[in-house]
């Protein structure tokens, strides 16, 4: 049953309508503008961005570069497959991940990354039921998962399953700084036509970085979903 209060959330959405591959250009994607003063609607294309927002008006764009978060490998006590996507590097050197397996997976167990010679070890879990990993070897997070890792896709868009074309595409052109693990959507359209003609139009760009975490794949809570 659905929770009263989550009705307004809740519509049809075909597969069909979910776009599996990325428009090009980027600017070429739909945008739709609602004027809060007015509540007035109208449809038009990112690259139409730069005649929307006045001169004097300032555009922030976040620099966060999407790591290649998502892992694949063999449970060595079993042989059995495994997937995780890594969270965050924690203080302690250890690894913060999600993942799943076919069968039961318990703290202890070695895994074996594909292609090696990663492995990594499962040594308990978060307060939030993530797991914390040691990496055999102990090198540098980020340098493993460039070396390891795949693309992060949304679940929806070919199941997660990247390709290499996707490396460049799943990035923003102005990203910079790695951590994110989803990429920040809003800035994947900007490109240097659009760039171009907002300082041609007197408007304005300026920088924060503001890593993407694992709260962009959680589910709303049913029992309130704004929260």
């Amino acid at each position: 049953m659905i929770d009263p209060e989550s009705l307004f959330l809740h519509y049809d959405l075909p597969v069909g309508s979910i776009a599996q591959e990325p428009i090009e250009p980027r600017d070429a994607a739909r945008l739709l503008v609602v004027r809060r003063a007015t509540g007035s609607v109208s449809h038009h294309v990112f690259g139409d961005l730069p005649q929307l927002l006045n001169p004097g008006d300032l555009v922030v764009l976040n620099t966060t570069r999407v790591l290649p978060a998502r892992l694949a490998g063999i449970r060595e006590q079993t042989g059995g497959h495994w997937h995780g996507l890594f969270v965050k590097l924690l203080p302690d050197g250890f690894w913060e991940m999600l993942g799943h397996s076919g069968g039961h997976i318990a703290p202890g167990e070695w895994l074996a990354v594909e292609p090696g010679p990663l492995r990594l070890q499962l040594k308990g879990r978060t307060e939030k039921g993530r797991w914390v990993v040691a990496a055999e070897p102990p090198d540098d997070a980020f340098a493993w998962l460039e070396r390891c890792g795949q693309v992060p896709l949304p679940p929806y868009i070919r199941k997660g399953m990247a390709r290499s074309e996707d490396i460049p595409r799943y990035q923003t052109l102005h990203a910079r700084d790695s951590g994110s693990i989803a990429a920040p959507t809003a800035g994947l359209h900007f490109t240097p036509r659009v760039f171009e003609a907002l300082s041609a139009r007197g408007i304005g760009t300026c920088e924060v970085c503001l890593h993407v975490g694992p709260g962009t794949f959680q589910p709303l809570p049913r029992d309130n979903p704004m929260a």
